[in-house]
């Protein structure tokens, strides 16, 4: 994980990676989709989301280029194209992230 460029890495932090999986195939795909310098925090935070190489590359189709914390978010909260699509169907043109998971959050969705 060293050679890989992970930043903020401890012992602790390898532990954690390694309960979830991460190894360079992850790290090398998500540096490929646009995150070549990945902090140990988020790999993490990522990881145990769901978030992964395929779905980055899901979200930039869509014309987002979301940080690190905000790819959680939007896995965390299920912000995906059929969910963006309907929003967009219900007048919300251009939104963005933030106001996607606000969206979520207060059920403005329902």
């Amino acid at each position: 994980m060293k050679d890989a460029g992970i930043r903020g890495m401890t012992s602790e932090k390898l532990m954690g990676l390694r309960a979830l999986g991460v190894n360079a195939a992850y790290v090398k795909g998500m540096s490929a989709a646009g995150y070549p310098e990945l902090e140990a925090d988020k790999l993490t935070g990522m990881k145990a989301v769901g978030v992964s190489p395929e779905k980055v590359a899901q979200v930039h189709a869509l014309g987002f280029k979301p940080s690190q914390e905000e790819l959680i978010q939007m896995s965390v909260f299920k912000i995906d194209a059929p969910f963006i699509e309907r929003m967009k169907a219900k007048g919300f043109t251009n939104p963005t992230i933030s106001q996607l998971v606000k969206i979520k959050i207060f059920k403005l969705d329902e």
